[in-house]
């Protein structure tokens, strides 16, 4: 196989089969309050018949790392474990960035 077309074996899958896929493990940086839901998806998705879906925190803003990242057809969604020990997710937006150091990551600044 052509250097150029390699593809890693869970890239592969997610290339595939086109649905939600997971990455593991990175950092975010929250520049605003952001809701922590229960599930992968945002709070009024898919549009034509929305699932519940609890928001089950806050996330204040800082630099955090994440457990998972989940793509969806129209999102991602970033698994973050909360102070209690539950965990829950971040729906990503322009609040939610790559950090920019992640070493210092620790929850807020």
């Amino acid at each position: 196989m052509d250097k150029k077309m390699k593809v890693t074996g869970g890239a592969a899958l997610c290339l595939l089969f086109l649905a939600s896929c997971s990455v593991e493990g990175g950092c975010i940086s929250v520049t605003a309050t952001q809701p922590v839901l229960l599930r992968p998806n945002p709070v009024e998705y898919p549009s034509q018949k929305p699932r519940p879906n609890p928001i089950i925190g806050r996330l204040p803003r800082g630099e955090y790392h994440f457990e998972e990242s989940v793509d969806g057809k129209d999102f991602r969604a970033y698994r973050i474990r909360l102070p209690s020990g539950s965990s829950g997710y971040v729906i990503h937006t322009s609040e939610t960035l790559g950090c920019a150091n992640p070493e210092r990551v620790g929850g807020r600044e």
